[in-house]
Formats: structure tokens, sequence, C-alpha cells
């Protein structure tokens, strides 16, 4: 499983609001797990969310909440 630029520009937007700058794409990229091709694999996804918790568990459940967990 992996998100392409544009799964994750849409998973940003729906969770954010907007779309992630293409610094943070560029961070995302360096430090989680990618295909060849640059996409967030599931593993990379998982790496995210581990850290965001890690530093803000409210956020995480924030971002979590806007996408039907509860």
């Amino acid at each position: 499983a992996r998100l392409t630029e544009a799964g994750l520009d849409r998973w940003a937007q729906d969770t954010n609001g907007a779309p992630f700058t293409q610094e943070t794409k560029d961070e995302l990229h360096e430090y989680f797990d990618v295909t060849n091709k640059g996409h967030l694999t599931f593993k990379g996804f998982l790496q995210l969310y581990a850290l965001q918790t890690e530093n803000d568990e409210e956020e995480t459940w924030q971002d979590l909440s806007k996408h039907g967990v509860t």
C-alpha cells in the first residue's frame, strides 16, 4: 500500500484543510519510508503518525476523527 502524491495531497486536504507544502513533502521523502517513485508507503504513514503521536497525541486523535475514527 502506498500514497501517491495526489493521494497524499487529498489526505492532507481532508485532514488539515490544505495540501502539504513542497517543503513538508520533501521532509516526508527524507525521513519516512517511501517507494522508489517517492510514494509514501503504509510503513511510512505509520512512521509519520507514530512521530506525531509522540509529540502531540491529541492532534493525532483530531486527525483520525476527521476520517471517522472515534
